[in-house]
């Protein structure tokens, strides 16, 4: 159903996550352009915004397409304003899995460690048809963040890690 050449190029995760958009948007007139592959291929993800907010203005309830906005914004490394649009998401449609698991993703990526394990969390609740193998990594992770989220800053305590090394170095010269 997808275009080969579109999952060769560097955008393959932009593009899958606008095809599992695309599919559910079907039934909006607004975004029915949105399907158009060559649009997708060539990068116009400016122009599939413009689809995403042009379905939020004619409803202000479609959780998929603020999810398809927040979706490109985390993928153009916009984070934080990312994230805001996958929990606009999450509160049209609060058990959706992959507004769960999106917006975990983004938690993590903007250092909301509690967050993002508390929305794994809620996403294995959701689904479960998961493979055994696959919700004990997703639990592991969970763990992981728990501890992330009690440390504060991964990137503040390593920092704070080398800063009390160096101090020692010091005191035993």
């Amino acid at each position: 159903q997808y275009p080969t050449s579109l999952f060769a190029s560097q955008r393959r995760p932009q593009l899958e996550a606008f095809f599992i958009c695309c599919r559910q948007l079907d039934t909006l007139n607004a975004i029915a352009g949105l399907h158009d592959p060559a649009r997708l291929s060539a990068g116009r993800f400016t122009e599939a915004r413009g689809f995403f907010a042009n379905a939020i203005r004619l409803n202000r309830k479609e959780h998929l397409a603020w999810a398809g906005i927040g979706l490109l914004e985390f993928y153009e490394n916009n984070i934080e304003k990312g994230f805001g649009f996958l929990l606009k998401a999450l509160d049209i449609r609060s058990d959706e899995p992959d507004y769960l698991f999106a917006s975990a993703q983004a938690a993590a990526r903007s250092e909301r460690y509690k967050e993002a394990a508390e929305n794994y969390k809620r996403f294995l609740d959701v689904t479960n048809n998961l493979d055994a193998d696959r919700r004990e990594r997703i639990r592991g992770l969970i763990r992981f963040l728990n501890i992330l989220g009690n440390a504060g800053s991964l990137y503040q305590s390593v920092r704070d890690d080398q800063d009390l090394r160096r101090q020692q170095n010091f005191q035993s010269l």
